[in-house]
């Protein structure tokens, strides 16, 4: 599996209670869009990874899910964000275009 250190950011307000995180494509190994199981000391959570425009080692997450990894903005830690199924093994719940709105 592997890991990348990244500094933890707050994510934009509209993307709060989304379930999603944003990584830069040079620090994550799975497409925008894609379910992955966040995991950082210990912890885990699954969440759609989408990209982030600049190419900084960063990971910008809502207060939700920092409060689920036990992670604090301005620091920076160790992440696993491995894909969690393959392609075509989800379906749509209501809107194929939103990813978070698919179940397996």
């Amino acid at each position: 599996m592997t890991e990348t250190k990244l500094q933890v950011q707050r994510a934009a307000k509209d993307e709060v209670f989304k379930d999603m995180v944003r990584v830069h494509e040079d620090y994550r190994t799975t497409d925008n869009g894609r379910i992955c199981r966040i995991t950082v000391n210990d912890r885990s959570t699954l969440a759609s990874i989408r990209g982030l425009e600049t190419a900084e080692a960063a990971i910008r997450i809502d207060e939700h899910l920092r409060s689920r990894l036990k992670v604090a903005v301005g620091q920076s830690y160790t992440f696993a964000l491995p894909e969690m199924v393959e392609r075509g093994q989800l379906r749509p719940l209501r809107d194929p275009k939103q990813p978070m709105d698919e179940a397996a």
